[in-house]
């Protein structure tokens, strides 16, 4: 796995990642944009070569933090599935909107000759997983594009970086505007088919527990399970559980995953996620994608949470960003937690979504979702 970094003062308003084999892309985890490559499927270029070492001079500036300034980008690391499922395939000349990718927000773009690209979704093996894009192209270019903003509206300085795991072929990474993408072929950096290993030294540390924050609630039994389903006077009983994520096991194949919107803490050693203030229940969210066995299936969620320093502001779920579907009162109790419990009638088999908001300083823990 190797990571590339480009710096550009030109206007930035794009970023691309461009192949001309097969290769994977765990994240891109900051801003840029790319183009064509010289390698052909099936052989190696004669002019791909291991990438060019650092300068002594830093890539990014000093003091600046990649991890607590703004990404410019959105689904940065391949979570969310794009409009199109999980996986796309295109040939011949793209019409002038580009067709979505199998992550949403990301186009492809494939050779002037039209070759086929297929990029698909699979369980990543990378530093930001739980999944990543498995690209293959026919052509001599081919790959990913997201536009971040305006046509020369963007940034005059960004820093953009990617993780690329190099099957066969090479990959090019480039930020800024049109003429920034044409130059590319100039500048390109290639890698070689199989990546170079690299030996680094380290320290070791000590992990004292940080930002421990309230303990998650203790777990429902069938009998609480099944009391509560009487409260909302349906017959049926719990039955068994369809799949749980947690932020250290967030996708289950074929069943279920969750997303995070905007959270100020992830915090894998505790396994939970935390959102402060400002209150911003359209951007401040978990959502939860679920996939239905078949029409009219019910399912009974039980998500975990906390909220803590008396913030007393009202759990939400949403359908989208938009429709308010239910708002649960905040029992506001940090050493026991609290169980937003609620029933999803599918009406149609396939993926279904939905998104809970907090208010203050709230924690999630895990959704369970329960056969009915």
């Amino acid at each position: 796995m190797k990571t590339r970094n480009t710096t550009t003062k030109l206007i930035a308003f794009a970023i691309a990642l461009s192949i001309s084999a097969i290769c994977t892309f765990p994240t891109a985890s900051r801003a840029g944009v790319v183009r064509d490559t010289n390698s052909s499927v099936g052989r190696h270029s004669r002019d791909v070569r291991a990438l060019t070492p650092q300068k002594a001079n830093p890539c990014a500036p000093r003091g600046f933090q990649p991890f607590t300034n703004p990404n410019l980008l959105q689904n940065f690391s391949f979570n969310t599935v794009g409009p199109l499922g999980t996986s796309t395939t295109f040939s011949g000349p793209l019409p002038n909107v580009p067709p979505s990718s199998a992550a949403k927000f990301w186009t492809v773009h494939n050779s002037n000759g039209g070759a086929v690209i297929t990029n698909q979704m699979i369980p990543s093996t990378g530093p930001m997983g739980p999944r990543m894009l498995r690209i293959r192209t026919g052509g001599n270019e081919g790959g990913l594009v997201q536009f971040f903003a305006p046509p020369n509206g963007g940034p005059l300085k960004i820093i953009a970086c990617a993780w690329v795991y190099v099957i066969k072929g090479q990959v090019q990474l480039v930020t800024g505007g049109t003429t920034a993408t044409r130059a590319a072929r100039s500048i390109r950096r290639q890698t070689r088919a199989t990546p170079k290993v690299l030996i680094l030294k380290s320290r070791g540390v000590s992990r004292a527990p940080q930002d421990a924050g309230p303990p998650p609630p203790k777990e429902l039994s069938a009998a609480s399970k099944k009391e509560m389903l009487k409260d909302l006077h349906l017959a049926q009983e719990p039955g068994s559980i369809y799949f749980k994520v947690t932020l250290r096991n967030s996708f289950v194949a074929g069943k279920g995953y969750i997303n995070f919107g905007n959270p100020y803490s992830v915090e894998s050693y505790h396994d939970h996620v935390q959102w402060q203030p400002p209150n911003n229940e359209k951007q401040k969210f978990v959502e939860i994608f679920l996939n239905s066995e078949a029409a009219g299936r019910h399912y009974l969620i039980d998500c975990t949470v906390n909220q803590v320093y008396m913030s007393n502001y009202p759990y939400k779920i949403w359908r989208g960003s938009t429709d308010l579907l239910q708002t649960i009162e905040a029992q506001n109790n940090a050493i026991y937690g609290q169980h937003l419990v609620f029933v999803i009638e599918a009406t149609d088999d396939g993926w279904h979504s939905f998104r809970i908001s907090g208010g203050g300083n709230w924690y999630f823990y895990s959704c369970e979702v329960t056969h009915l």
